[in-house]
Formats: structure tokens, sequence, C-alpha cells
């Protein structure tokens, strides 16, 4: 489903104002969010300044900003560059929780965020191919000159 969502935008972000698609796609979002908030919970209203605090910041820096920010930047980026720089998203998520909450990973989290890292350079590094492995390119009538076809 993200990769469709990516996809999409990679269309449309080049045609369109940034601050006018991000707005519409959080308004989009909103709009699933209250509805699936009803259909499948009690909704109710924060009760502490701490948690409206807590519920503005999150969604004007982090939804609002966010959306916007990545509409403007994947003007400028093709949706698989976009959708390998979101690949890296869980990585950047546990290195912010070790650095600002000194959360730890398991050696299995290591090894992920290793794999995942990996597989992201792999597909974004150029390795050049060694000669014997480049394609022979055919052999043109005029290179030939009076030799005439090869085999004949």
């Amino acid at each position: 489903m993200y990769a469709i969502y990516i996809m999409i935008a990679g269309k449309f972000t080049p045609k369109h104002d940034p601050l006018t698609l991000g707005t519409v796609q959080l308004g989009v979002a909103a709009m699933w969010g209250i509805a699936a908030t009803f259909m499948l919970e009690t909704p109710r209203m924060p009760d502490t300044a701490e948690s409206w605090a807590a519920i503005l910041g999150l969604g004007v820096l982090c939804s609002g900003l966010g959306y916007i920010l990545q509409t403007l930047a994947q003007r400028h980026a093709s949706p698989t560059r976009t959708s390998l720089i979101f690949s890296l998203e869980p990585l950047f998520a546990a290195a912010f929780a070790f650095t600002f909450q000194g959360e730890s990973l398991t050696l299995q989290g290591y090894a992920g965020a290793a794999l995942m890292l990996v597989g992201v350079l792999i597909t974004e590094i150029k390795i050049p191919q060694p000669i014997f492995w480049r394609r022979k390119r055919p052999v043109l009538q005029s290179e030939l000159g009076d030799q005439g076809a090869p085999g004949v």
C-alpha cells in the first residue's frame, strides 16, 4: 500500500504545489483516521494540557510538516529513490531512540539495521562491472567492410 502511495505521489508532485498536495494528503488521512476512530474505538477528548500539547505537537510538526516536506522533497527525487530513503525510517527511529532516550537494540535488532543499511547501499552504489561480464556489442555490417558476414 505504501509503495502505491509513493508511486502516486511521485506522479503528482512535479505538477502540483507541494503545500496544497501535502494539505490534501493530510486532510484525507485525517478523515480516514476520524472515521476509523468512531467505528473501532470510544473516542474521548484529552483532559490535561500536557496531552493537548503532545497532540498538537505531533499533529502539526510530525504529521503536517512531515507530509509537506515529504511532498516537497519527492518533487526532486524519483519514486524508487524515495522508497529507498523511507525504507531507512526504522533505522532512524532506532538511532533517535538510542540518542534521546538511551534505548538499546538486541543483537538481532543491530543485525536487522545493518542488513537494511547494506541493502540500501547496494541499490544506490554503482559498482563497475568487470569486462568479461559486459555484453558484447553486435558487429555492424559497415565495420566488416569487404569481408562479408562472419562465418560466410
